[in-house]
Parts: structure tokens; C-alpha cells; sequence
């Protein structure tokens, strides 16, 4: 999880706005934000794309 942190607060202090990492073992995602805390939930929720639109890898998955 070092790298994970390292490359997230790496990314955030070059200007990009939002973070996502999906992991495949934990199924979990951890959305960082410049500014905000970091959040880590389930795949089986929402995480935030882009602008109004969200990502639910639980039910893209289930679709296949």
C-alpha cells in the first residue's frame, strides 16, 4: 500500500484532481481528492467518476 499512497500523493501535488485505485483481491477503492480525505469503500458502491456520473464495478462485473 506504500506505492499506493507515494503515487496518490504524487499525482495530487502535480494538479490532478481526483484519484482512484480499484483493488482486485480486497475488492475495495480508494478515492483520493486534492484537498479532501481519503475514502475507502466497497466495490459494491458508487465511487465518483467525472461530474454526475458514478462507477459501480459490483454491477458492471455482474453484467458480463
Amino acid at each position: 500500500m506504500d506505492y499506493v499512497y507515494e503515487k496518490t500523493d504524487a499525482l495530487l501535488g502535480f494538479g490532478v484532481k481526483r484519484v482512484r485505485w480499484f483493488f482486485t483481491g480486497s475488492r475495495k477503492a480508494v478515492i483520493a481528492s486534492a484537498g479532501s480525505r481519503w475514502i475507502t469503500v466497497d466495490w459494491k458502491e458508487a465511487v465518483p467518476s467525472m461530474e454526475n456520473i458514478e462507477i459501480n464495478l459490483h454491477e458492471i462485473l455482474k453484467e458480463k
